[in-house]
C-alpha cells in the first residue's frame, strides 16, 4: 500500500446531552490515537450531531472507505432504551442525537440499535475491517450513582417509545429487506467494542477535573500502552473490562466479533501464530508477552525464516522465556537443535511448552510465620507471592493470633484456619480463585464461533423462564435459574455447564447426565438446564455456602457455558485435592482446562490448533436471603442492587466516622405529582406502592401505600400531588409504584401482605433492614436483598389480586443526596408506558417541610 495512502476513515460522533460535559474530550482524545495510526477522521458533534448529519455522514463514510481500508464508527454520548410493544416486551435501544427531544409520532429523530446494525452490515459489505466503537449506555435499568466520585449516568432520564410505529415504517421505506436480514446482536466481519451490557449503564467520571468516559479512557489507556505491538482485541479484552469494573463494579465491557485480530486490521493472532525473533544483549528477544499469555517458564521453539509451523525436524533452537512485559519477552537459549549454533535474521518461533500463570496472592503474616506461609504458597504449584505494590492479586491471606483467614475488598470469603494445621487447606482455597480467574481469561471464540450459538440465562417464575442480563442482575436462594442454549450451527455440538461459586469452587452442572456434554444438532438444537424430563422447569437451585456467614455481603456467583465442536469429558475442571501426578493423555482442550487446577506444563509440540470450543461466562448478584428476589419488571428503574454496586459507602459499616460527613437519617416527604394518562382508558387506576428504608424499630423498614384516583388526560389539569410516605428515613429509601386499573372492593397492599404474603421472606427482610445503633452498624448492601424481597412479595400479591399490575417506577435515594431531597432531577416529570408523572421528596424540618 502506498505509504501516503492512509490506513483507513473514521468517523466520530458525540451529543453530551445533559449532565455529561465529557464528550469532546474523548472525541478529541479518540480522533487523536487514530490519527496517529494513519487515519483520517470525520467527526460531529454538538447541535450538529442530528439522526439525519449522522446518517449522512454514515453514508459518506460508506461511500469513501476502500475496500482495503480500515473504517472505524465511534459514539459516546447518552444511549437510551424503550419497550414500544408492552405486550410482547420487545426492547429497542440506540444513541441519541442532537435533535431527539424534536420527535413527534411521524418523525422519530433517535437512531434505533436496528439502524445501526444496517448501517454497520452496509460497512463491512464495503470493507471487511470494520470496528464500531459505543461508548453509551444500553439499558433502561440504571443508576443514577457509580463508585467513582462524581460519575454521571450516560443514559436518558427515561424510556422513549415516541413514534416507534411510524419509525419501523420508516426503516423498511428506507432499507427495504435489509431491515430482516440484518442481525442486530452482531456482524460475523465487524469487530463491536460495547462499553456495557444492553441492560447496564455506562458511566462517565471526573478525571483531573475533566469528565471522562470510563470505557473510552481504558480503551484509549490500553491501545497507547500496547502501540504496534502483534497483540489480538482478545488480548485486549480482560484488561478494559478489568479497568472498566475497578471503578464501575457491574459496568461489563465487551469485545465481540472476530477478536483474533490485531486492532484495526484483518490479520488475526493466536498462541500457535509465528514470533518474530531478536537478538538482544544476554539473551533473545520475543515479540510477545503477557497480554498474549506469555509467563515465564514458557518454551519456545526456533524455526528458519518463512516457517508457518513448528517441526522437531527443522527446529533450530528452543527457548525458555526468563521476563516478560506486556507486549514482549526476554528469553535464553535452554537448548540448540538440528546442529545449530546461532539465530539467523528473520528467525520465528512457536510455543511449544506452556506454563501455568501463577496467581499472585497478597500475605498480612508476622515475621515469625513468613517463611511457612511462602513455602506453602509457592509448594502449591498455580500460585505465586504478589510483588510490592501489585494490584491485582486474588485475595490477601491474613494471620491474626492463630487464626487464618483470606480477605478480598468485601471482607472475609471463607471460615478462619487453625495456623499452622490449617495452612495447606487455606491455600488449596487460595488455589481455587486462582483457576476461577484462569477459567475467565479463556471465555471467547476458540474454533466454535458465538455466532454458532443463542445462550441465556435466567430464572423460573411461575413456571415460566424469565430471562436476566448476561451480569448484573440479582437472584436470592429461592429463586430457582436455567441455562438455554441454542444451536445455529450445521455441525454437531456438545454443551457444558460449570457453575463457578463464590469461594472459586468450580462444579460441573452437567456431569451426572451428560458428562462428555450435551448434544445439540440441527436437528435437536436446543438445550434447557433446570427443564425436567417431562417439560417442567423445576430449575436449578442456587446455594449459599454453609462456613459463609447469611449476614454478610451479595456476592457474585458465576455460570461458564463452555461449548465444544467434539464429546469430550470436561471433569479436570473441577475443583478436587491437589493433583500430584502428571495428566494421562487426553486432548488439547482437556490439557488446558485440567492445567487450571494442577498447573503443570501442556506440551504443545506436534498438534496445530486447539480443539475447537466457545466459552462464556455469565454472572450475578446472590444475595443470602431465603426469598425469592428475581427481578421483577418497572418502566423506570433506579433499584437500591443497582446503586449498591457502584458506591463505595455501600460497602462500609454506617457508623464509620470517614462516612460521618453528611447526616446518615432524617425524615422526608415523599410526593407523587402530575399524573398524566396519555391514554383516556386508562384514567381510572389504583395506584400501590412500597418504601423500604432502614430502621431502627425491629418490626419497621418498610411502609405501604394504597390509593384510587383519576389520572388526568392530556386536556385535563391534574390533581394535587399525593403524599406517598412522610417519616423516618436511614441510610436509603426506596421506593416502588405499580398501577393498575381500578376495581372496586379490592384490598389495600398492606392487607394482601398480611393476609397473602410470603411472611417467612417478609420476617427476613425486615430483621435485614433493621438497624442497631448501639455498636457497629452492617454495610447498608447487606439490605439490598431485603428491598428486593419485599418488592417481589408485594409484586406476587398484586399479581394474585389483579391480575399484572404495571410496574411504573422504581428508584433509590441515598443518605448523601439528602435522599434524593438535592435532586433536582427528582422533581423532573417523567413519561413511562401510557403516564406521565413526577417523584418528589422533601425534607422534613422543624415546622413543616422544607422545599
Amino acid at each position: 500500500m502506498d505509504e501516503d495512502r492512509p490506513l483507513g476513515r473514521a468517523l466520530l460522533v458525540g451529543y453530551r446531552g445533559k449532565g455529561f460535559a465529557g464528550v469532546e474530550i474523548d472525541l478529541q482524545a479518540m480522533a487523536a490515537m487514530l490519527e496517529r495510526r494513519g487515519f483520517v477522521v470525520d467527526a460531529i458533534t454538538g447541535p450538529d450531531a442530528t439522526r439525519a448529519k449522522i446518517l449522512a455522514a454514515y453514508d459518506d463514510l460508506i461511500d469513501r472507505v476502500q475496500p482495503d481500508q480500515a473504517a472505524v464508527f465511534y459514539y459516546t454520548g447518552h444511549g437510551w432504551y424503550s419497550v414500544p410493544d408492552h405486550e410482547s416486551r420487545v426492547s429497542w435501544q440506540g444513541i441519541c442525537p442532537s435533535d431527539l427531544a424534536e420527535s413527534t409520532t411521524e418523525d422519530f429523530r433517535g437512531i434505533t440499535s436496528w439502524e445501526l446494525s444496517i448501517k454497520q452490515a452496509q460497512l463491512t459489505s464495503r470493507t471487511r475491517n470494520v470496528t464500531v466503537i459505543l461508548d453509551c449506555c444500553h439499558a433502561a435499568r440504571m443508576s443514577r450513582d457509580a463508585a467513582a466520585q462524581g460519575a454521571v449516568c450516560l443514559v436518558l432520564p427515561h424510556p422513549y417509545r415516541l413514534g416507534f410505529a411510524a419509525h419501523v415504517r420508516a426503516l423498511r421505506a428506507r432499507y427495504g429487506a435489509l431491515v430482516d436480514e440484518v442481525r442486530a446482536t452482531g456482524n460475523p466481519h465487524a469487530i463491536r467494542l460495547v462499553a456495557c451490557g444492553q441492560n447496564q449503564p455506562a458511566f462517565a467520571y471526573p478525571v483531573n477535573g475533566v469528565y471522562r468516559g470510563g470505557f473510552t479512557e481504558a480503551l484509549l489507556g490500553v491501545l497507547d500502552e500496547v502501540g504496534d505491538a502483534m497483540v489480538s482485541w482478545a488480548a485486549l479484552d480482560a484488561v478494559i473490562r478489568e479497568r472498566v469494573q475497578r471503578k464501575f463494579l457491574l459496568q461489563r465491557s465487551e469485545i465481540e466479533g472476530p477478536t483474533r485480530r490485531r486492532p484495526f486490521s484483518l490479520d488475526e493472532l493466536d498462541m500457535a501464530s509465528p514470533v518474530t525473533v531478536t537478538s538482544w544483549p544476554d539473551g533473545v528477544r520475543l515479540a510477545i508477552g503477557r497480554l498474549r499469555g506469555v509467563t515465564v517458564g514458557d518454551v519456545f521453539g526456533v524455526m528458519p525464516p518463512g516457517a508457518f509451523a513448528y517441526r522437531a525436524a527443522a527446529a533450530l533452537a528452543e527457548l525458555e522465556v526468563t521476563e516478560t512485559s506486556s507486549t514482549f519477552a526476554r528469553a535464553c537459549v535452554r537448548r540448540w537443535c538440528n546442529s545449530c549454533g546461532e539465530l539467523p535474521a528473520g528467525a520465528v518461533a512457536f510455543l511449544i511448552e506452556k506454563q501455568f500463570v501463577r496467581r499472585a496472592v497478597q500475605i498480612d503474616v508476622p515475621a515469625a510465620a513468613h517463611r511457612a506461609v511462602i513455602e506453602e504458597i509457592h509448594r502449591n504449584g498455580t500460585l505465586r507471592l504478589a510483588e510490592p505494590g501489585e494490584r491485582d492479586a486474588l485475595a490477601t491471606l491474613r494471620l491474626r493470633g492463630d487464626e487464618l483467614t483470606i480477605e478480598d475488598a468485601l471482607g472475609p470469603q471463607f471460615p478462619s484456619w487453625a495456623f499452622p494445621d490449617g495452612l495447606p487447606h487455606a491455600v488449596a482455597n487460595l488455589a481455587d480463585l486462582g483457576a476461577a480467574q484462569a477459567l475467565h481469561e479463556l471465555a471467547g471464540e476458540h474454533g466454535v464461533l458465538a455466532s454458532e450459538l443463542d445462550i441465556e440465562w435466567g430464572a423460573i417464575v411461575h413456571g415460566e423462564m424469565q430471562p436476566m442480563p448476561e451480569s448484573g442482575a440479582a437472584l436470592a436462594l429461592r429463586d430457582p435459574a436455567y441455562i438455554k442454549v441454542r444451536s445455529k450451527a450445521q455441525r454437531s455440538l456438545y454443551v457444558h455447564v460449570f457453575n463457578i461459586g463464590i469461594q472459586g469452587r468450580i462444579q460441573l452442572l452437567t456431569g451426572n447426565d451428560a458428562p462428555s456434554g450435551y448434544l445439540v444438532t440441527p436437528q435437536a438444537p436446543e438445550f434447557v438446564l433446570g427443564r425436567g424430563f417431562d417439560g417442567s422447569l423445576p430449575g436449578i437451585q442456587l446455594g449459599w455456602p454453609d462456613d459463609l456467614p447469611r449476614t454478610t455481603f451479595p456476592r457474585i456467583d458465576q455460570v461458564a457455558v463452555i461449548v465444544t465442536a467434539a464429546e469430550t469429558s470436561l471433569r479436570g475442571l473441577e475443583s478436587c485435592e491437589r493433583r500430584r501426578a502428571r495428566r494421562t493423555a487426553g486432548s488439547r482442550l482437556q490439557d488446558l482446562l485440567a492445567q487450571l487446577q494442577d498447573g503443570q506444563p501442556r506440551d504443545l509440540r506436534g498438534a496445530e490448533s486447539d480443539d475447537g470450543f466457545y466459552l462464556k461466562h455469565l454472572s450475578y448478584l446472590l444475595h443470602p436471603r431465603d426469598a425469592r428476589i428475581a427481578d421483577i419488571p418497572f418502566e423506570i428503574d433506579h433499584s437500591l442492587w443497582q446503586i449498591a454496586g457502584r458506591a463505595g459507602d455501600a460497602w462500609a459499616a454506617s457508623s464509620d466516622g470517614a462516612l460521618a460527613c453528611a447526616p446518615r437519617h432524617g425524615e422526608v416527604a415523599i410526593e407523587i405529582a402530575d399524573l398524566v394518562a396519555l391514554d383516556r382508558a386508562a384514567c381510572e387506576v389504583r395506584i400501590d406502592a412500597l418504601i423500604c428504608t432502614r430502621s431502627t424499630d425491629s418490626a419497621g423498614g418498610y411502609a405501604t401505600w394504597t390509593q384510587t384516583c383519576h389520572a388526568a388526560s392530556d386536556a385535563e389539569t391534574p390533581d394535587a400531588a399525593r403524599v406517598v410516605y412522610r417519616g423516618p428515613v436511614r441510610e436509603f429509601v426506596e421506593l416502588c409504584v405499580w398501577v393498575s386499573p381500578n376495581v372496586a372492593d379490592r384490598p389495600d397492599l398492606a392487607s394482601l401482605l398480611e393476609q397473602r404474603g410470603d411472611r417467612d421472606a417478609i420476617e427476613d427482610a425486615v430483621r435485614a433492614l433493621a438497624v442497631d445503633t448501639t455498636g457497629p452498624g452492617e454495610p447498608w448492601i447487606v439490605a439490598t436483598g431485603a428491598t428486593l424481597a419485599l418488592a417481589r412479595a408485594a409484586y406476587e400479591v398484586l399479581c394474585d389480586d389483579s391480575g399484572s399490575p404495571l410496574g411504573l417506577y422504581r428508584a433509590a435515594f441515598l443518605a448523601r443526596d439528602e435522599f434524593g431531597a438535592a435532586r433536582s432531577s427528582a422533581a423532573c416529570v417523567q413519561r413511562a408506558a401510557d403516564y406521565s408523572f413526577a417523584v418528589r421528596i422533601f425534607p422534613i424540618v422543624s415546622g413543616g417541610v422544607g422545599s
